[in-house]
Formats: C-alpha cells, structure tokens, sequence
C-alpha cells in the first residue's frame, strides 16, 4: 500500500512541491501565532501584575481551532519545527523527483 502511495507522489513530484509548501506555509503560520501571542502576553501580564490583577488568559476568546495552532510550550514548538522540517523535505524530494522524472 504505501509502494503505491510513493510510487503515486514520485510520479507526480507537483503534488510533493505542494504538499511540501503547505506545510511551511502551515509551520510559518503557527510560529508567527506563537511569537506575537507570547509578545503580547507578556505585556499584558506586565500591566496586569503592575496593578495587582491577575492577567487574563488571551487565547480563551479565540475559536478551538485557533487555539490549536498556537505553540505555548516546548513539545508544542517541537511539532512546529517538526512540520517545517517534514514542509521542506517533501519539497526537495518533490524537485529530486521531478529532476529524475525526466
């Protein structure tokens, strides 16, 4: 079964590229979520600390599905260099096999 499914992508190196560029693109989407959500937790938790409240949980108003995409601790960004990682290798196979296609 997975000789079928490579030997499917191998033949169609387009497919790889793009699959590839999604998962960068996926990646790059969840470190940029991760940075600018850690920058402004960490200022709206100076404020809050500096007046004696506790700080509110910034990601509680978000959808689910967003929350997910968001790394907040180590093993979260472990899976986004993963997926970056898994992103650039399917493109180099996807041009390695388009170089040895023809």
């Amino acid at each position: 079964m997975y000789e079928k499914l490579l030997g499917a992508l191998l033949t169609h190196p387009g497919a790889l590229i793009a699959a590839g560029r999604g998962l960068f693109a996926l990646g790059g989407l969840m470190a940029l979520l991760g940075f600018r959500f850690s920058r402004l937790g960490t200022r709206v938790t100076r404020v809050f600390e500096r007046h004696g409240v506790e700080p509110p949980d910034l990601t509680s108003g978000l959808p689910w599905w967003l929350r997910l995409l968001i790394p907040e601790t180590t093993s979260g960004w472990i899976f986004v260099v993963i997926v970056l990682t898994t992103g650039i290798c399917l493109v180099q196979v996807g041009k390695w096999a388009r170089k040895f296609r023809a």
